[in-house]
């Protein structure tokens, strides 16, 4: 059975993912189809511009917890999470546009799903989860 705190997350989670990945979107279409960057490069820059509104808005309106004393060691944290997913997001599309001519876009939000639920399970289970041990290093 899933907890009502865990469908709340997940919800707000969804919303705030949606608004990085137009940011993410737009910035792709913008650096490809604008500005004739590869469509990988392109995706790079719009997943890692994406990472950190989801960064944001996750601290300010999703994840009130966290298992780190400091919001610079979460952030440390929540960016090698979204290191693989970039990984994922870039294979992905890798994959499917290289491998199976599928649109750059199409392949894009493929990977966005995976990614999204990549994301959310690692947060809300690892880096907000409320925790009696610390995941910090002490000092």
């Amino acid at each position: 059975m899933i907890k009502t705190q865990n469908l709340f997350h997940f919800v707000r989670y969804a919303l705030i993912s949606a608004i990085a990945l137009g940011v993410d979107v737009g910035l792709l279409v913008l650096c490809h189809d604008i500005f004739g960057m590869h469509y990988l490069a392109a995706a790079t820059i719009g997943f890692s511009i994406g990472v950190i509104v989801n960064y944001t808005l996750g601290i300010l309106w999703v994840f009130k917890e966290s298992r780190f004393q400091s919001r610079g060691v979460e952030f440390i944290a929540t960016a090698g999470v979204a290191a693989v997913g970039l990984a994922i997001n870039d294979g992905v599309m890798w994959l499917l546009v290289e491998h199976l001519a599928i649109f750059y876009l199409a392949a894009k939000i493929i990977a966005a799903s995976a990614v999204f639920f990549w994301n959310f399970f690692i947060r809300q289970n690892y880096i907000h989860a409320p925790s009696h041990t610390n995941l910090e290093p002490n000092a």
